[in-house]
């Protein structure tokens, strides 16, 4: 039978599913306001910005494959330790996205000065999907099944089936809750704001 208390008696679910909403909620606040950020910040045609955004998705592909290539060669199929360079990598993506533009910034790009470095948007674009992916797809994935098997329960069907849908449960909220916490956060904090959250959720 399922241990008193469920899905929440497995240890390291909880945490993963709070890992996994700041996940969700980063990837998709990029997905859906890249276009946007941009348009209003780099100033580019929507035509153009909307082909760019792609960029970050074909990234995270590159990061999907390569997360599971380091976990089955290097890390053994530990997934959550597999992560954890990832999630760093992304933390310091997103502060130095966040310090290009205190630099925009400074330089008057968002008011007629000189126009943001497009190719360091464009690379920022790549490394934050590449980072983000990763994590997206072992959290979502696997890893609630990893948490069973590390608390000899691997063969508990249901706990395993529970574990996975708390924490891609959590994984939702993340992504429905970040439409109203991105505009908020640049609203009150301007896009480097955001960036500088992304990287502390990251971390």
């Amino acid at each position: 039978p399922p241990p008193s208390g469920g899905v929440f008696s497995l240890a390291g679910a909880p945490s993963l599913g709070v890992a996994y909403t700041l996940v969700k909620m980063s990837r998709y606040c990029l997905m859906f306001w890249l276009p946007y950020f941009l348009s209003t910040h780099a100033g580019l045609a929507p035509s153009t910005a909307g082909v760019l955004s792609a960029v970050f998705d074909v990234a995270g592909v590159a990061g999907s494959i390569s997360a599971g290539v380091l976990c089955d060669r290097l890390m053994g199929g530990r997934m959550l330790a597999a992560s954890v360079p990832y999630l760093l990598c992304a933390a310091v993506t997103f502060a130095a996205w966040a310090a290009l533009c205190r630099h925009d910034a400074a330089n008057g790009a968002t008011d007629g000065g000189a126009p943001p470095s497009f190719a360091a948007h464009a690379l920022a674009i790549g490394l934050a999907g590449f980072f983000i992916a990763a994590p997206d797809g072992i959290y979502g994935g696997a890893a609630p099944r990893n948490l069973c098997d590390y608390a000899k329960r691997g063969g508990d069907a249901a706990l395993a089936a529970a574990a996975a849908g708390f924490v891609n449960g959590c994984g939702s909220v993340g992504a429905i809750g970040q439409g109203f916490v991105t505009y908020k956060v640049v609203e009150v904090c301007g896009w480097e704001g955001l960036f500088a959250s992304l990287a502390a959720a990251m971390a």
